[in-house]
């Protein structure tokens, strides 16, 4: 049985914080008092406050454990903000799993028979620290394929004494996004959108005026969006 130290957190609960921590803000600091940039000045400081208190608070270290039939998590080091509970999961209860790469954090998910699925969060930051995500990303990987592999035997001989009705393919529900419909329809989407704000920017740019460092800003997010789908059909693949 290999035994993996995995670093995660709860976005939800982090983000919450940070939300709670801006309203507060608004709601007890007139504006008056600042001025607008100060005082937007100011409310950025209060978010970025927020997300690092979040951070702290949900913030904690997992053991996992895998070996041919089974998956288990044990905390190591709990946060204090967490619905996250240690588990222990039979590989044949499996039907899916994904890992998903966005922009600000990462998650892991696995899906069960049971509906009691497993998912956990992970700063975008951490894939160059020294904790053993990726040598258990590996090793699970290798056992899914493994798994399937029995399974694709089974099926083939589908006898009675050696196939196992419960025992199912575990499906890459990330790879299988991407070459679906959807997931092709949104890469096309921000081409498109990204393709018509240069139109617009070439076209309109004595007309837009101040606003031609906005519709750049737009653009430059739409770039970020399409290298991170390429880059997502391409780990996938």
């Amino acid at each position: 049985m290999k035994i993996y130290k995995v670093r995660i957190k709860s976005t939800v609960y982090q983000y919450a914080i940070a939300i709670a921590f801006f309203i507060c803000f608004l709601l007890l600091i007139p504006k008056k008092f600042f001025g607008y940039w100060p005082y937007m000045i100011f409310g950025i400081t209060a978010l970025g406050i927020g997300i690092w208190i979040g951070a702290r608070l949900t913030r904690g270290l997992i053991e996992i454990e895998i070996d041919n039939s089974v998956f288990k998590l044990n905390w190591i080091e709990k946060p204090l903000l967490t619905t996250l509970e240690s588990r222990e999961i039979e590989f044949d209860d499996i039907t899916g799993w994904r890992y998903r790469k966005e922009h600000s954090y990462h998650y892991f998910s696995i899906y069960t028979v049971y509906k009691n699925d497993l998912i956990f969060f992970r700063d975008a930051i951490w894939d160059k620290d020294k904790d053993d995500f990726g040598k258990f990303l590996s090793a699970f990987r290798n056992r899914v394929r493994n798994k399937n592999h029995q399974e694709s035997v089974k099926r083939r001989h589908n006898s009675k004494d050696s196939y196992n009705e419960k025992s199912k393919q575990i499906v890459d529900r990330e790879a299988s996004y991407q070459k679906s419909i959807k997931g092709k329809l949104e890469l096309y989407v921000y081409i498109a959108s990204m393709m018509f704000g240069i139109y617009g920017l070439i076209t309109k740019w004595e007309e837009l005026g101040y606003r031609r460092g906005f519709l750049i800003g737009l653009l430059g997010i739409c770039l970020g969006l399409i290298i991170d789908q390429l880059n997502k059909r391409k780990n996938s693949s």
